[in-house]
């Protein structure tokens, strides 16, 4: 499975639209998004959005009257404690902290292990 950054490699969210948020109680954050056509010619139309397999918190979040996604950044937690996470991995040098801006002032911050894959 990729890891974070390789899979945003592939996929430009610069003006695509967060859509909807659904968390499962294994931990798992799937981010409905509808990915900017201009931005992605080459990527497949089916992809529907992300799954972040392992989220241990969703620190922020703070939605906006469009939710469209301007700024992506990704920060390595290797000293996150996450002794309390029921599901964490015991390597927590693949932590990490994804935050997405929006344009209109929103904003959503995760930290979670650094495997991702594609909604289809």
């Amino acid at each position: 499975m990729p890891n974070i950054k390789k899979l945003l490699s592939q996929l430009e969210l610069h003006d695509s639209q967060l859509e909807s948020i659904n968390m499962n109680g294994q931990g798992q954050l799937d981010l409905i998004i509808a990915v900017d056509e201009v931005w992605n010619k080459d990527l497949d139309r089916n992809i529907k959005g992300l799954r972040f397999h392992a989220v241990y918190e969703i620190s922020n979040f703070k939605p906006d009257c469009l939710n469209v996604i301007g700024i992506v950044a990704i920060t390595c937690l290797s000293d996150y404690q996450s002794d309390i996470i029921t599901f964490h991995d015991a390597n927590t040098d693949n932590t990490v902290k994804v935050h997405l801006e929006f344009v209109a002032g929103g904003s959503l911050t995760i930290i979670c292990k650094d495997q991702a894959e594609f909604l289809v």
